[in-house]
């Protein structure tokens, strides 16, 4: 009787410690970066951003998969951008530190030749989480013409919101 007694309130602590795991993993502390946005850019860029976890909870990987970009893009005989790659990092709760690079690069070469970079842009920002769904940010871009080139020139910069894509 005492032994199903205590396998009673030990069953009856694992359910309520799941019960409230859940409705920690649904509050805003801790929904994060790790996830798959949609952004849209002051400057009419926007794209499909999936911000994935690194070696601890607070700084991971991203990739942006560009879904519309403003034709001054393919100036400099760039004829694609490449999608941005770079990192986020946590600064405190719901401010979120970002740096990303993307190449413009020449279509008209050869493919024996390979493909041959135009230019690169690194942009700088912090994203700040209104709520679990919604991302604020501001940012800053260094344009690199050729795209080797040691000394950027400065771009205006901008803001910036992301939508978090839903569950189904």
């Amino acid at each position: 009787m005492i032994k199903r007694q205590r396998v009673g309130m030990a069953l009856a602590s694992a359910v309520a410690l799941a019960i409230g795991s859940g409705s920690a993993w649904a509050d805003s502390d801790d929904c994060g970066r790790v996830g798959t946005w949609f952004g849209a850019a002051s400057n009419g860029m926007t794209w499909l951003a999936t911000d994935s976890p690194g070696t601890s909870a607070t700084a991971g990987q991203m990739t942006l998969e560009w879904v519309k970009i403003p034709p001054n893009f393919f100036e400099y005989g760039a004829g694609r951008l490449t999608n941005g790659k770079g990192n986020w990092v946590k600064v405190r709760h719901g401010e979120y530190k970002y740096s990303y690079v993307a190449y413009g690069v020449d279509t008209s070469t050869p493919l024996t030749v390979g493909v041959q970079p135009v230019y690169m842009f690194r942009v700088t920002g912090t994203a700040f989480l209104a709520d679990c769904d919604h991302v604020e940010t501001d940012y800053a871009v260094e344009f690199f013409y050729p795209a080797e080139s040691p000394t950027p020139i400065p771009i205006p910069g901008g803001t910036a919101t992301e939508t978090r894509m839903p569950l189904p």
